[in-house]
């Protein structure tokens, strides 16, 4: 591995695997003490260990104990995510049309709401797909991501896409119309530090536009540790509308709107997630494209009950359900600089 030893690697997942876990710890957010949840593996991309997470009764706030630094966490995306098994020859930037298919599908990405002909900076911006789309509109577009393997298609695509954790000191002070974090923030161990980086790149009148799993939603409360979106040890931070406010109020911000907008096909996967059972330190074979396993009969068959689901769009009318009661899976936040 590039920026970790297969060493270091097998050290933290040991610290992983033995570090008992405390009652108690204080919340990133609100500073309240946090009692032990629950512990948890990675069932997608076979990250060995489990992970200890608190819940803050205050927020609601869900946060993992363990952290790791910018080089490992640089390696844990570029190592485990499956995007090194992804062609840039295969790239396309994002397309979307407003309209009822779409409402259907869910609005639920920050870059279906930022305007043409703005300068935009996306951090975590994947593999640019986002830049893409919003190059095509007349924008200014910038980029930044912690997986290495984005590097091929910001050659390829010649996009500007800065690898490693956002760095305010890259960018010219209150230059940008529009930041987006879009599923990145409940991956930011430090999200406090970050926010108010953002905010010195933000023109005055600029605006932070954020996406992120809701953990107050009504999914997250019924299905307990089987709830696809806490996704360790990716996921370190999981929000609930008064933790994310809170926040965002901390750094300087005034949010200007924030509600639930969730992609209908998040609920199909965490239909076909809920009939998956992937060993720790396995790949899944739905989730990950080098898992070295095939589904089993009863998998393959709970797969072919989803894909009936949602040709009759089941999934997609259930999460407008949820979104309209304000109770879905995403949440997309709104926010100026005070």
């Amino acid at each position: 591995m590039s920026a970790f030893s297969h060493i270091q690697w097998t050290e933290y997942k040991e610290q992983v695997l033995h570090n008992p876990y405390p009652r108690s710890e204080s919340c990133p957010i609100c500073h309240a003490a946090s009692p032990f949840w629950t512990k948890l593996y990675d069932e997608r991309h076979g990250f060995a260990g489990s992970f200890a997470y608190h819940r803050c009764h205050d927020c609601g706030l869900v946060f993992q104990r363990h952290s790791m630094t910018a080089s490992e966490i640089s390696s844990l995306y570029s190592e485990y995510y499956p995007r090194s098994a992804f062609s840039e020859h295969d790239w396309q930037p994002y397309s979307w049309t407003p309209g009822f298919a779409s409402w259907l599908e869910g609005q639920s990405s920050a870059y279906m709401y930022v305007p043409k002909n703005v300068r935009v900076l996306d951090i975590g911006c994947g593999f640019g797909n986002a830049l893409g789309y919003h190059r095509d509109r007349g924008c200014s577009v910038h980029g930044t991501e912690m997986d290495a393997n984005a590097q091929r298609v910001a050659a390829s695509q010649h996009l500007d896409i800065r690898q490693g954790a956002f760095n305010p000191a890259e960018w010219e002070p209150a230059s940008f119309d529009y930041v987006t974090l879009d599923q990145v923030l409940e991956h930011n161990y430090e999200p406090l530090s970050l926010l108010r980086d953002i905010r010195a790149v933000l023109k005055p009148d600029g605006v932070l536009l954020l996406t992120t799993p809701n953990a107050g939603s009504l999914l997250a409360k019924l299905l307990g540790r089987r709830w696809i979106h806490w996704h360790p040890p990716y996921h370190v931070l999981l929000y609930t509308r008064q933790a994310v406010t809170r926040l965002l109020r901390d750094a300087g911000y005034s949010v200007m709107r924030i509600k639930t907008v969730t992609a209908s096909a998040w609920m199909r996967y965490q239909f076909i997630h809920s009939g998956l059972r992937n060993a720790e330190g396995a790949k899944s074979p739905f989730w990950d494209p080098r898992a070295d396993r095939a589904l089993s009969a009863v998998e393959s068959r709970h797969m072919v009950l989803a894909g009936r689901l949602h040709r009759f769009h089941v999934f997609a009318f259930a999460t407008r359900l949820l979104d309209e009661c304000g109770v879905g899976d995403n949440l997309i936040v709104w926010a100026k600089p005070r």
